[in-house]
C-alpha cells in the first residue's frame, strides 16, 4: 500500500530568506518578523499603536532560519530552529490573509529525537497586564483593546512573569519523531468594552457600564444572524452587521437576564462562533503521559536503537520489529527499522520501512526525506515525497543540507551562522543512516564555518579513518583552541568519541 501524499497539489513558492527581517502586511495590519536575538515576530495594527510581540523563540547565539510564502490571498512567514539539548525543532508561523484584520500566528514542534523530549511553549507579550477570559487572554490600553484568541479545548494560555504562555493541551513530553502544534489569533480591537468571548472570526466585547454587547469582525461580515442565550434559558436573536472597522452594537438592557453564550450564522448557516462567555477552565482534557514511558530505556524501541549504534543489526531488527505492535510508538519502530535497512544498502526495503513509518505519522518530514533519499540510490523517485517534507518543515535543517549536497554550494547553508546545533543535529541522523561520506561533508562545512570544540573533534575523526593525518592534526588544534558549546550528547558523537 502507497502513502497517501499529505500534499498532492503543487506546493506554494517557498524563498528560503537570508534577510534577518521579513514583512508581511496589509491594510489592516503591519508583522514583523525578526532571526535576530533568538527570533521574534511583533505585530501592530497599520495605522499605528502598541504592538503584540512572540519573543524569545529560541536562546540566544542559535541559529534562526526564516522562509516566506506568498501567495494571492495570503502571505505566511516562518521563523524556526533546532534546540540542540533537547532535539525538539520550533517553527513559529505568522499568516496574514488579505482581507483579515487578525494575524494567525502558529507555533509547531517536532520531537527530531528517537526518545521523547519536553516541548516548549509560545511565549507572547501583549502591550499591557494581561487577563485571562474563555476565548484566551487580553489587555487594554488607550481605549482598545488586544486579544489573543485560542481554542481552548485543544490549547491553553497561561499568564506569568508578564507573559501569555500558550500551548497545547498535551502530555507534558512529546513523543518521538511527533509533531505538536498549537495557533492563537491576534485582535486589535477598537470598540470599546471587555472581551467575553473570542474566536479567530470574532471578538465579543461586553460594557456593563452602558449596557452594550458589541461584536468586533475580523473580516467583513455584511450579513449573519447572532443568537444570544440568556442565564434564563430564553434564546435572543438579532441581525449582525460587522466590519474591521466597526464593530456592530446591542443593547442589553431590557432582557431580563444576562447572556451567557453566543452563536453567529452566515447567511447560509454555517456555524461562525459558538463560544461561551466568561473564563472556563479545561484542565480536565489535559492528556498524560503513557505510564510505560517512566520505564523508557527498557522498551523494545530503545533497546533495538542501542543494539543497532553498536552494530548489532539482527537482534536489533528483531526488537524493532516487536516495537512496531507498540501502541503509539508503531511510526518510530519502522523510522528506526528504515534507518537500520539503509544501514546495510537495503534501500528499497528502506523505502518501505519509511512509508510504513508515514502510515501511522504522516507529519515527519525526516521520514519523506529518508525515502526519497533511499529510492534515488537506485534510482527510483517519488516525486512528491521532497515536496511533502518541505510542505511540512521548511526551515528543516536537513533540507538545507539536501541542498548542499545536491550542489547548491555553501550559501545555501549560510543561516546556520556560527551555531554548531544544525550541522551536529543532520550529522547524527545521518550517522544512524550509514551514510558516513555525506556525514562528513557536513562537518566540513560546520568545521569550516563555525568555531566549536565538537565539530572540530568529530572531523579531526573523520578525516583520520581516511588517512587524512595532517589534516586531522589541524583539525585537533582548532578544537583544542575553540570553546565547548555543549557536551557531546548525540548517539553518533558518544559512540565516535567513545571509540576514538
Amino acid at each position: 500500500m502507497r502513502a497517501l501524499s499529505v500534499n498532492a497539489y503543487q506546493v506554494p513558492k517557498e524563498e528560503p530568506s537570508a534577510p534577518a527581517e521579513l514583512v508581511c502586511e496589509n491594510r489592516y495590519l503591519r508583522v514583523n518578523l525578526s532571526a535576530r536575538d533568538g527570533g521574534s515576530v511583533q505585530a501592530s495594527p497599520r495605522e499605528g499603536g502598541e504592538a503584540a510581540v512572540a519573543a524569545p523563540l529560541s536562546s540566544p547565539g542559535r541559529a534562526v532560519l526564516s522562509a516566506l510564502r506568498e501567495g494571492e490571498q495570503e502571505a505566511r512567514a516562518f521563523l524556526g530552529g533546532v534546540d540542540g539539548e533537547t532535539g525538539i525543532t520550533w517553527e513559529a508561523q505568522a499568516r496574514v490573509e488579505s482581507g483579515s484584520a487578525a494575524l494567525l500566528l502558529s507555533w509547531k514542534l517536532f520531537n527530531r529525537r528517537m526518545a521523547p523530549s519536553p516541548g516548549a511553549p509560545l511565549p507572547l507579550r501583549l502591550p499591557a497586564t494581561a487577563v485571562a477570559f474563555a476565548g484566551g487572554a487580553f489587555c487594554s490600553l488607550d481605549g482598545s483593546t488586544v486579544v489573543a484568541a485560542l481554542d481552548q479545548r485543544v490549547g491553553v494560555a497561561t499568564l506569568r512573569d508578564g507573559a501569555v504562555l500558550i500551548e497545547a493541551r498535551s502530555p507534558a513530553l512529546l513523543p518521538p519523531l511527533r509533531t505538536r502544534s498549537v495557533s492563537c489569533t491576534l485582535h486589535f480591537v477598537s470598540a470599546p468594552g471587555v472581551p467575553v468571548a473570542a474566536n479567530r472570526r470574532f471578538v465579543v466585547l461586553q460594557d456593563e457600564e452602558e449596557g452594550k454587547l458589541r461584536v468586533h469582525a475580523a473580516e467583513e461580515t455584511p450579513s449573519a444572524k447572532v443568537f444570544l442565550q440568556l442565564e434564563s434559558g430564553e434564546t435572543v436573536e438579532a441581525m449582525l452587521s460587522a466590519y474591521p472597522e466597526r464593530a456592530a452594537e446591542y443593547t442589553l438592557r431590557g432582557l431580563g437576564a444576562p447572556p451567557k453564550r453566543i452563536l453567529i450564522r452566515s447567511e447560509e448557516g454555517e456555524a461562525l462562533m459558538d463560544a461561551p462567555f466568561g473564563y472556563r477552565d479545561h484542565d480536565e482534557v489535559w492528556a498524560t503521559t503513557p505510564a510505560e514511558w517512566e520505564r523508557w530505556d527498557e522498551l523494545p524501541l530503545a533497546r533495538g536503537l542501542r543494539l543497532l549504534a553498536e552494530g548489532s543489526h539482527s537482534e536489533a531488527e528483531r526488537l524493532l520489529l516487536a516495537a512496531t505492535h507498540a501502541p503509539g510508538l508503531e511510526h518510530a519502530a519502522w523510522f528506526a527499522l528504515g534507518l537500520a535497512a539503509m544501514r546495510s544498502e537495503r534501500w528499497l526495503l528502506a523505502a518501505a520501512d519509511f512509508e510504513e513509518s508515514l502510515l501511522y505519522c504522516g507529519s515527519n518530514p525526516l521520514a519523506w526525506w529518508l525515502k526519497n533519499w533511499s529510492l534515488r540510490r537506485i534510482g527510483e523517485e517519488d516525486e512528491h515525497d521532497l515536496p511533502n517534507a518541505h510542505f511540512l518543515a521548511p526551515l528543516e535543517p536537513c533540507l538545507r543540507v539536501e541542498a548542499f549536497l545536491s550542489g547548491g554550494g555553501e550559501k545555501v547553508l549560510e543561516e546556520f551562522g556560527a551555531d554548531p546545533v544544525p550541522f551536529l543535529e543532520v550529522a547524527d541522523l545521518l550517522w544512524w543512516c550509514g551514510e558516513e561520506a555525506e556525514r562528513q561533508m557536513v562537518l566540513a562545512a560546520g568545521a569550516e564555518q563555525t568555531s566549536d570544540a565538537l565539530l572540530h573533534s568529530l572531523r579531526a575523526l573523520g578525516l583520520r579513518r581516511q588517512g587524512m593525518e595532517m589534516e586531522a592534526a589541524e583539525e585537533e588544534r582548532k578544537a583544542a583552541a575553540a570553546q565547548m558549546g555543549a557536551e557531546p550528547h548525540r548517539t553518533s558523537e558518544l559512540m565516535e568519541l567513545q571509540n576514538a
